[in-house]
């Protein structure tokens, strides 16, 4: 059994390593569960509110200690961009509080630790400079395909990285 906790003070660096596939910008979703041991699967969570808002993701663990990440459906197929961020979310707020059970909302609140985790691992500096290099006319479409997330996740990433590169559909 994995301990999260060797994770915690991990350079993001090395992090990388372990949730990244060979020759891939992004993390590996299916990677990250597979090396923390947390099963990740849709669950139709419509029923479920927290102050009223739609819970997007339940991390839950058995009394065997058998964790999973329950997302709601709708984030499966057109909105799976969008799923990976929530998903990140949930891996990211279970790497830095070792919590065994709770939800993740549109409007969930993160630590400073938790959303670096969730943009560096979702959208690296290295790599966001790397790519932007390479592609002719960078534009937050082409990233947002390249790395999987949503558009507007692009502009906020480019925002706190204030690249010195003109990229179609930004301007900081």
């Amino acid at each position: 059994m994995v301990d999260v906790r060797n994770f915690q003070h991990m350079p993001l660096r090395e992090m990388r390593k372990f949730f990244t596939k060979p020759e891939c910008v992004t993390v590996d979703i299916n990677q990250i569960g597979k090396v923390l041991e947390v099963s990740v699967l849709p669950h139709d969570l419509s029923k479920y509110r927290i102050d009223g808002e739609m819970v997007m993701c339940a991390f839950v663990t058995n009394e065997a200690g058998n964790s999973c990440i329950f997302y709601a459906e709708e984030l499966y197929g057109e909105s799976q961009r969008e799923g990976r961020v929530f998903l990140m979310m949930a891996f990211a707020r279970y790497i830095t509080t070792c919590k065994k059970e709770f939800v993740i909302t549109k409007h969930t609140k993160l630590t400073q630790w938790e959303k670096t985790l969730v943009d560096e691992l979702l959208m690296s500096r290295e790599s966001v400079k790397d790519v932007v290099n390479r592609l002719l006319i960078p534009t937050t479409y082409n990233l947002s395909e390249i790395f999987q997330v949503p558009q507007e996740f692009v502009k906020e990433r480019l925002k706190d990285l204030k690249l010195p590169t003109l990229i179609a559909g930004y301007n900081y």
